[in-house]
C-alpha cells in the first residue's frame, strides 16, 4: 500500500525469473521473458518459504487505486487468471474531438471580429405632420387611408369636495325717495311703468308704481303762447341696498327717453334719497358652484386615468384622449343662501380612447414616405430629434371617433444601396475601404470599428 507493494513468488520451472512492472505511468503491466517454449503457468510458493525449487523474486509495483493486474495477449495474469480482457473503442476519442470542434467553432462565432461601417450622408430638414383618423369600428391600420383602430374604455366615479363660499350680498337697507317729473317735449303724455330706470349720478333708482306724466299745455296769455309743462310726483328705490344711494337732491335722467329729449321730459327731487344701508354677507354664488365642478372633474379625470391606462395596458393612451362627462353636481347648499363653505358633489364618466402605438406608427410612416422625395429617403438614427409626436385634435366619444396628429422633426438624405458598398468593401484593408466609401458622391464622411460579434 501507499504506492508500492512486493510478492514474492516461487516458480516451478527452470526459466529465468520474470519480472512485473506495473505503474501507474503506463496504466499496463508488461512482462518480459527470454525463455523460449517454457509453460506460461507459474506456480506460486505457499507463504512460509518452503519451496523445492529456487526461489524466483517477481516485483509487483501497484496504483494507489489497485486496480487488477492484466497480462499481456501472450500471458496469463499472475494475479487474476480468469480476469476478462478490456477492449480498447474509438468511442471516447471521436467524442473528444468532436467537443473540442464544437468549443473552437463557438468561439470563432463569438469572438471572430466583425467590420461595423458608419457612413455619414448630407441631410436636409425634413419636418411633417400626419393627421391619422382613430376609428372605434376598424379592424386594422389601413396605410394607405390613414385610418388606426381605436378602443374606448368607460370608468364612472363619484367626488365630494368641501369648498369656500366667496359670494357675497348686500342686505342692507335700500335708499328711497321722491322725484317729481317734468314733460314740456309734447302736449302728449308719457308713462313709465314700474320699475323704470332713472339715474342720477351713476346710481339706479326704480320707479315703485306706474306712472304718468301729463303733457305740456299751451295757453295764450297777453297775446304771447304760454307752455305749461305736465308734471307728477313719483315714489323711487334704489336699484341695491347700501348707504352709497343716500344721494343729495338733484335732476334724474329717465333711462329710456333718447338723449336729445332727456333735458325736456325728466325727473328732478326736492330732498336727498334716504334710508340707504350696507350690510355684507357671505353667500354661495354661481361661480363658486362652477368653479367647484371644474376642480372635481380634473380630480376624477386624474384618478380616472390610471384605471383607464390599467384598462388600456399595451395600448398608447394620451391625456387629451380622456373625457369627463358630469353626470350630476349636486351642492349642499343653494345659490345666493348664506353659508361660508358648502359641499359639493359630482358624479361623473371618464372615456378614454386608446390605440395600437405600433399601428400607429407603420401608419403614420407609410404616410410621411410618400411626401419623400424619390431620390431621397429618411434618415432616421433613433436620436429624440426623430421621435414622433402624437396628440388629440379632437374626440368624440360617442360616435366613436378622434383625430390623431402626428408631427416629426427629422431630416432626409440621398438614397444609397446598401449591398452593392458592402460587396465593394468585403476583404479590403481598413485605409482601403475607407477610400472607397469616400469616394462615392453621395458619402460625406466614413468610420470603420472593428469589435468582436
Amino acid at each position: 500500500e501507499d504506492g508500492e507493494s512486493e510478492q514474492q513468488k516461487d516458480l516451478d520451472d527452470d526459466s529465468e525469473s520474470s519480472t512485473i512492472d506495473n505503474s501507474d505511468e503506463s496504466d499496463s503491466d508488461v512482462i518480459d521473458d527470454d525463455t523460449s517454449g517454457e509453460s506460461d503457468d507459474a506456480d506460486i510458493s505457499d507463504r512460509d518459504g518452503q519451496s523445492h525449487e529456487p526461489v524466483r523474486r517477481a516485483t509487483v509495483i501497484s496504483p494507489v487505486h489497485q486496480e487488477p493486474v492484466h497480462s499481456s495477449p501472450q500471458h496469463k495474469s499472475l494475479l487474476s487468471s480468469d480476469a476478462p480482457q478490456p477492449k480498447r473503442t474509438w468511442g471516447g476519442f471521436w467524442f473528444g474531438l468532436l467537443a473540442t470542434a464544437c468549443v473552437i467553432v463557438a468561439g470563432l462565432i463569438v469572438f471572430y471580429p466583425k467590420a461595423y461601417v458608419t457612413i455619414v450622408v448630407p441631410g436636409e430638414a425634413f419636418n411633417q405632420m400626419i393627421e391619422i383618423a382613430g376609428v372605434r369600428d376598424q379592424k386594422e391600420a389601413d396605410l394607405t387611408k390613414s385610418i388606426i383602430p381605436i378602443q374606448l374604455f368607460d370608468i364612472e366615479k363619484e367626488s365630494k369636495k368641501t369648498v369656500t363660499a366667496t359670494g357675497k350680498k348686500n342686505v342692507g337697507q335700500k335708499a328711497k325717495g321722491s322725484v317729481s317729473f317734468t314733460n314740456i317735449l309734447s302736449r302728449d303724455a308719457k308713462k313709465l311703468t314700474t320699475g323704470t330706470r332713472i339715474t342720477k349720478d351713476s346710481k339706479v333708482f326704480l320707479t315703485t308704481s306706474d306712472v304718468t306724466i301729463p303733457g305740456a299745455t299751451l295757453d295764450l296769455q297777453q297775446g304771447q303762447i304760454v307752455t305749461t309743462p305736465g308734471k307728477v310726483t313719483a315714489s323711487l328705490e334704489a336699484l341695491e341696498a347700501g348707504d352709497s344711494y343716500n344721494i343729495a337732491q338733484g335732476r334724474f335722467t329717465i333711462a329710456d327717453v333718447p338723449a336729445d329729449q332727456q333735458e325736456k321730459i325728466y325727473g328732478e327731487s326736492t330732498a336727498s334719497m334716504a334710508g340707504g344701508s350696507t350690510q355684507e354677507i357671505t353667500i354661495v354664488s354661481p361661480d363658486d358652484i362652477e368653479r367647484a365642478k371644474e376642480a372635481l372633474r380634473s380630480e376624477i379625470a386624474e384618478t380616472a386615468k390610471k384605471e383607464l391606462a390599467d384598462k388600456a395596458k399595451g395600448l398608447m393612451l394620451l391625456d387629451k384622449a380622456i373625457q369627463v362627462e358630469t353626470i350630476s353636481a349636486t351642492p349642499s347648499i343653494g345659490v345666493n343662501i348664506q353659508a361660508d363653505s358648502f359641499d359639493l358633489t359630482v358624479k361623473a364618466t371618464s372615456t378614454g380612447a386608446a390605440f395600437s402605438e405600433t399601428a400607429f406608427r407603420d401608419v403614420f410612416l407609410a404616410q410621411i414616405k410618400e411626401k419623400v422625395p424619390k431620390d431621397k429617403e429618411l434618415v432616421l438614427n433613433g436620436s429624440q430629434q426623430d421621435e414622433i409626436v402624437a396628440a388629440v385634435n379632437n374626440l368624440d366619444v360617442k360616435g366613436g371617433t378622434m383625430t390623431i396628429v402626428g408631427s416629426i422633426k427629422t431630416k432626409i438624405g440621398p438614397k444609397i444601396d446598401i449591398e452593392p458598398l458592402r460587396a465593394k468593401i468585403a476583404g479590403k484593408k481598413h485605409s482601403e475601404a475607407i477610400l472607397l466609401l469616400k469616394a462615392v458622391t453621395s458619402i460625406q464622411d466614413a468610420t470603420i470599428e472593428i469589435k468582436p460579434r
